[in-house]
């Protein structure tokens, strides 16, 4: 799993994952923070490595709050995956109508990928 997240500053942060939400045992860090043009923030990308397959794991960056995610099932199991990209810009774009589309899909999808063009 690569968990990525964007800070007004240039620092250090930690990743705290585990399978319970009150044990957060396992740290990953990202030092190395890219800023893609000039006066933007700064983007973090860290790898959380050793995953059992088939789990429900809890992680948090730094002292936000808690997030969560399903891996994958084991090899051989069926999923169901959704791709999509380039949602458009307000109505006349359609960004309303494919957010509402994947509102309904995500208790259904066990597999998001964007393709990108989130601005």
């Amino acid at each position: 799993m690569r968990v990525s997240w964007a800070t007004k500053q240039n620092e250090a942060s930690v990743v705290h994952f585990g399978l319970s939400p009150d044990k957060l045992i396992f740290n990953a860090s990202n030092h190395n923070a890219k800023r893609y043009y000039p006066g933007g923030t700064f983007h973090h990308h860290v790898n959380l490595l050793s995953l059992k397959p088939d789990q429900h794991y809890f992680y948090r960056i730094d002292n936000e709050h808690k997030l969560s995610f399903q891996t994958a099932p084991n090899k051989g199991s069926p999923f169901l995956m959704s791709v999509f990209g380039d949602w458009g810009y307000g109505i006349d774009g359609h960004a309303v109508s494919t957010r509402q589309s994947l509102e309904r899909l995500k208790d259904r999808v066990d597999f998001f990928w964007h393709l990108g063009d989130i601005a």
